[in-house]
């Protein structure tokens, strides 16, 4: 009677003795999630400031990396899923003390911005490119103008996309030291410092470096 004791309460498989929470696309996604929130921010937040022509790489040309970042990881977390097919339920609804619900709904507002804000600087950095169509020189237009408004944006949902996931992994009781309300601060510091990593990579500019 001890030995069904055990198996039933110590040897289930995949909790206990090794428990497997995600495997390779999680990981990735939780990267790329990173990188994308650190480089939308650092991108709005010198924006908000007025220092967009003194910090380049960092507003202009380090966004471009963000759509493809936030694509690669959503793919990322589909594949991972048992039923890829069904991720699409993640909208049908709000749950506001949900951090998954949280980071879907982000995920959803920030990519398509993320989209809009590197495509506002096209014809700035490369001046051969132009947008046939009407609607999308009037779109930019729209974008330039309310440029700083939706950095303001912009910067909030950087912030709650660096921060749910640790929130999210806080949550999960089962590992003591992930149970932790460090956790969502510590994942956005990551973030932001993987942001700031790859700015400084990509910059020329020593002052900005």
């Amino acid at each position: 009677m001890n030995e069904e004791i055990i198996i039933s309460g110590r040897n289930i498989p995949g909790i206990d003795p090794s428990l497997h929470i995600w495997h390779w696309p999680i990981s990735l996604y939780l990267f790329l999630g990173g990188l994308s929130a650190g480089i939308l921010f650092f991108a709005a937040y010198y924006t908000i400031r007025g220092k967009s022509e003194e910090m380049p790489t960092a507003v202009k040309w380090a966004t471009f990396l963000v759509p493809f970042a936030l694509v690669i990881g959503l793919a990322a977390l589909i594949y991972d899923l048992k039923n890829p097919l069904y991720s699409w339920q993640l909208y049908t609804t709000i749950r506001w003390e949900s951090p998954m619900s949280w980071g879907a709904w982000t995920l959803m507002a920030i990519t398509p911005l993320s989209i809009l804000w590197a495509a506002s600087y096209m014809r700035e950095l490369f001046p051969n490119w132009d947008w046939r169509l009407n609607i999308l020189k009037k779109l930019e237009t729209l974008v330039i103008k309310y440029r700083v408004g939706i950095a303001w944006v912009m910067i909030v949902l950087a912030v709650i996309l660096g921060i749910y996931t640790g929130i999210l992994l806080s949550a999960f009781n089962a590992r003591p030291l992930w149970n932790n309300a460090i956790l969502g601060p510590l994942f956005l510091t990551s973030g932001l410092s993987t942001g700031a990593a790859a700015i400084m990579w990509m910059s020329k500019n020593h002052e900005e470096q």
